[in-house]
């Protein structure tokens, strides 16, 4: 099937923009990204390593879950308080 518009101009524009798309994906994922000199000494132990392409998703849900243990905790202290009150 014959390109619309410019013929082979077209065939060889839509070549580049696909040759570029996946050029430019595999430079995102190609794993040199630089961060901070502190962000890996304030960073928990992960579960994945720092260059992986879940690696923010990770932190965020490791954060959730700490902050889950937190409140179970804290749920915890509570109930304890209250049965200590009610005897």
């Amino acid at each position: 099937m014959p390109w619309p518009g410019n013929g082979r101009r077209g065939a060889m524009a839509v070549r580049r923009t696909l040759f570029l798309g996946l050029l430019l994906s595999l430079a995102a994922c190609s794993g040199s990204e630089q961060g901070t000199a502190g962000e890996d000494e304030a960073r928990p132990a992960s579960r994945l390593p720092a260059d992986n392409v879940f690696s923010g998703q990770v932190r965020a849900l490791e954060k959730a879950e700490g902050l889950e243990q937190t409140l179970r905790e804290a749920e915890q202290r509570q109930r304890r308080q209250i049965e200590q009150q009610t005897r």
